[in-house]
């Protein structure tokens, strides 16, 4: 693959705003940026600031209010009932509450992903058993969601989002429940899969994970969003960014 194609943008944000019915701060302002392929992103905010509403925004959970999103090629104002799902099954989503299906064991869970786009049961859950001992619960294949607790299943929802290899990964608060050694775990399961391609947006508030990585990383605050593309980068604007404040 040739350099030009690696730096092309995969998500495209044009002078978006969003905000919600009957709430009348905007949670975006005429905000335009670009993720390029085959990168990692950290995107941060206290709470409240949107930065669940904006990875809802790249996977078409919502609609801009104004301006146009442009993911892998397609403006998410044109999905429909049957584009979308196509559309989603090239993206992994982690979100902060990892929904797991009770019935399932943790393998049934990861490997389904896989048998509903044609894979064998044999072949899906060696896949499923390969990932989930990569994120440290090669022991709890047969453990239900019951038995589990908020930080392992988190680590089943990211081993679910990545079985895959989505060309877009896009995590709310990965390590908000683990402890720093699988957090360190993630973020490393994370930049591999950059290395195969994945463009990878981890949303969060912990400072010391972002700080601790030389990745660039998007802050939003009121509506706006700030980059910061290195951690000497980070610390000039991060002193304006505290004046603006």
């Amino acid at each position: 693959m040739s350099i030009a194609k690696e730096s092309l943008p995969l998500i495209d944000f044009q002078d978006v705003s969003f905000s919600y019915k009957n709430f009348k701060q905007e949670i975006l302002k005429n905000v335009s940026v670009v993720f390029n392929s085959h990168a990692f992103y950290f995107l941060t905010g206290n709470s409240g600031m949107g930065k669940t509403s904006f990875l809802k925004l790249i996977y078409n959970g919502l609609l801009p209010t104004s301006g146009s999103i442009n993911v892998l090629g397609i403006d998410t104002k044109s999905l429909n009932m049957h584009t979308r799902s196509a559309f989603r099954q090239q993206i992994g989503i982690v979100l902060q509450d990892c929904e797991l299906f009770e019935h399932l064991n943790v393998q049934e869970n990861v490997a389904l992903v896989l048998k509903l786009q044609g894979y064998a049961t044999k072949k899906a859950n060696n896949y499923a058993e390969e990932l989930l001992a990569w994120v440290g619960l090669g022991d709890f294949l047969k453990r239900f969601s019951k038995e589990l607790s908020e930080g392992q299943k988190q680590r089943v929802a990211v081993a679910r989002a990545v079985i895959r290899k989505p060309k877009i990964l896009l995590a709310d608060e990965p390590t908000g429940n683990v402890d720093e050694t699988q957090s360190k775990r993630l973020i490393d399961l994370f930049k591999e899969l950059v290395k195969m391609g994945t463009t990878v947006i981890v949303a969060t508030h912990n400072r010391q994970l972002v700080a601790s990585k030389e990745y660039c990383e998007y802050r939003l605050k009121d509506g706006e969003l700030m980059r910061f593309s290195s951690l000497r980068e980070h610390s000039s604007l991060n002193e304006q960014f505290m004046r603006m404040a």
